[in-house]
């Protein structure tokens, strides 16, 4: 599964003969709530293209970003896009490549 940054929703990559994000084990997981990483003030952000944030909007991504643990990355993707928030442009850079 892949999180299709302009949109913030969780879609299937192909990579898989299934989707993974399809079997009944994965879909509820993206059906309960969210987990925070302690940036709720992510949330103002909700709805908002990946394309439109200013560099100070960007900053509060890339402050909750630098204190993830690595294990805690992918959480915090799913959160983000369980909770409509998509990632902006030049940090989802960091994540494709």
């Amino acid at each position: 599964m892949r999180i299709n940054w302009k949109t913030g929703k969780i879609e299937c990559c192909g990579l898989h003969e299934t989707c993974v994000h399809n079997r009944p084990e994965t879909a509820s997981v993206h059906s309960r709530p969210a987990e925070y990483y302690d940036d709720e003030e992510l949330d103002v952000f909700h709805g908002r293209p990946s394309d439109s944030y200013t560099a100070e909007e960007v900053a509060l991504f890339r402050e909750v970003q630098e204190t993830l643990l690595e294990s805690d990355r992918e959480g915090w993707l799913q959160s983000l896009a369980i909770r409509n928030i998509a990632l902006p442009c030049s940090l989802n850079r960091l994540y494709s490549q």
